[in-house]
């Protein structure tokens, strides 16, 4: 396994804190993974991703890869999650496969988690 490419900047935001191409970007790289390759039609835009926080991973402007935090009490139907953070919509493009990202996704996603959400599951 070799490790990601060294050029990602990696960038913990608000829904709103980012740049429009980023958000375009985001739900392109969202809609090619989950519904197009995974085939599993679903209401990928659900209303959630304003009321979260996000990992991704940019290359240049473009988003590479991603993680969506939702955080605790936000929707109390996500995952069961209660007053828990849920780490959701987890996605790499498929150039990043197999370098690792996955691992680094998750690491970003909850370091964030024990950060913001202390205290919390």
């Amino acid at each position: 396994m070799q490790d990601a490419p060294q050029k990602l900047t990696w960038v913990s935001c608000r829904f709103d804190e980012m740049t429009p191409h980023q958000v375009y970007s985001l739900l392109k790289l969202r809609q090619q993974i989950f519904i197009i390759e995974q085939e599993c039609i679903f209401p990928e835009i659900d209303g959630l991703d304003p009321l979260c926080d996000h990992i991704i991973a940019l290359d240049g402007g473009t988003v590479l890869a991603a993680v969506r935090i939702v955080g605790p009490g936000v929707d109390p139907d996500h995952l069961k999650q209660g007053d828990r953070p849920a780490i959701g919509r987890v996605v790499a493009s498929e150039a990043l496969r197999g370098k690792g990202m996955g691992r680094q996704l998750m690491t970003h996603a909850i370091d964030h988690c024990d950060q913001k959400f202390s205290g919390k599951a």
